[in-house]
């Protein structure tokens, strides 16, 4: 990918501090970001992976990737991507219980419950017609870990709610089938956001096209 960060293509140097997301940083930004540091040798790169909204400006980075809808701030946000989720279970567990044709049907299943959501006990879903459902979820165990939450279901503990990014090489190898798939499932915009300057460093810009550029793949 060239350099997108304006008219020439000299190159970039400096530091680049990145803030990302646990899961989609293992599954994505981990790989993007080492291609980017392997075609701009002179920028030294920090990946940090935390669930937890850094604070920017008081700790210091120059971009943050961010999985959710922004609130209004002095940052400046772009959006990058989006973050689906799929609904899945392990062959073992789907031949053994059935595998729901209907969200309300979730109830007469183990689903494991993931404690990173709001509300935990609520899938959320949408039909060919744009009717969102609600649907009520029954669980025996809740998960904090989204990869702890993919093993439980490789492991046939139930059904899980999971971000595709995480789950699509298990449904690639037949360790998890996806269920539900004519209904929409819940999405959220991947966001790149750094702090508001007059003068953007050219590597925050051709990391954010980078990673853009890969998150379109």
């Amino acid at each position: 990918m060239n350099d997108i960060a304006g008219p020439d293509n000299h190159e970039i140097s400096g530091h680049l501090r990145i803030s990302g997301p646990t899961t989609l940083g293992v599954k994505r930004l981990a790989s993007s970001i080492a291609r980017f540091a392997n075609q701009h040798p002179a920028v030294s790169l920090e990946l940090n992976l935390t669930d937890r909204n850094v604070d920017l400006i008081a700790e210091g980075y120059d971009l943050a990737i961010r999985v959710a809808h922004l609130r209004p701030s002095s940052l400046i946000a772009r959006k990058i991507g989006t973050y689906r989720f799929v609904c899945c279970a392990s062959p073992h567990y789907l031949g053994k219980n059935g595998t729901p044709t209907h969200p309300e049907q979730l109830q007469e299943h183990r689903c494991i419950l993931s404690l990173n959501l709001v509300p935990r006990d609520q899938w959320h879903f949408e039909d060919q017609n744009g009717r969102v459902l609600a649907a009520k979820i029954s669980s025996n165990i809740g998960i904090d870990n989204g990869e702890a939450m993919r093993v439980a279901a490789i492991e046939d503990a139930g059904l899980v709610y999971a971000p595709l990014v995480l789950v699509e090489e298990d449904i690639a190898a037949g360790r998890l089938t996806e269920v539900l798939a004519d209904w929409e499932k819940y999405s959220l915009p991947i966001h790149a956001v750094h702090p508001s300057r007059q003068f953007v460093p050219r590597r925050v810009k051709a990391a954010i096209g980078w990673i853009a550029g890969d998150l379109r793949r």
